[in-house]
């Protein structure tokens, strides 16, 4: 059995801050697509009823072009404000199960793990260094010189 007696804080951190990043980021471009077409479905429906003359302003396509750069503007803005606090938000979180971590293995021993060795783990044997090989050329004044040794080719 291993025990994990320590969590490091630090390391705890940083994984969290790139595991709450990844996700945020991943649900950010969900997010931004269902939004992105909902603002696309808008602005056809706003073309529509424009060309129809089913309301009582006229938007020009310069109106709606800036409608639909706002929005997507706002939806990118959106998304990468929302990955850095998730970021920053799951980076404190961890480190705060870390510390909560390591005061409960203080108290009861720390979590204990069993591992399966497979023969390729923890407990295969170290295989011998390596050993360099003789190399008769190679050396102090006693070494053989190499039969084509000063001559070019």
């Amino acid at each position: 059995m291993i025990t994990v007696k320590r969590v490091s804080v630090g390391s705890a951190f940083k994984v969290g801050a790139i595991v709450s990043l990844i996700i945020s980021a991943i649900t950010g471009l969900c997010f931004a697509l269902f939004a992105g077409s909902i603002l696309t479905t808008m602005s056809s429906i706003a073309t529509s009823m424009n060309q129809s003359g089913g309301t009582t302003t006229s938007l020009t396509q310069n109106d709606l072009a800036a409608f639909n750069a706002a929005g997507l503007t706002s939806l990118c803005i959106s998304v990468g404000i929302q990955m850095v606090v998730a970021a920053i938000g799951g980076g404190l979180f961890s480190g705060l199960l870390a510390i909560a971590y390591n005061l409960t293995a203080r108290w009861v021993g720390g979590l204990e793990l069993e591992l399966n060795d497979d023969g390729y783990g923890f407990n295969a044997p170290v295989p011998p260094p390596l050993q360099p090989r003789y190399n008769p050329y190679a050396g102090g004044d006693k070494a053989k010189r190499h039969p084509n040794e000063g001559f070019d080719a």
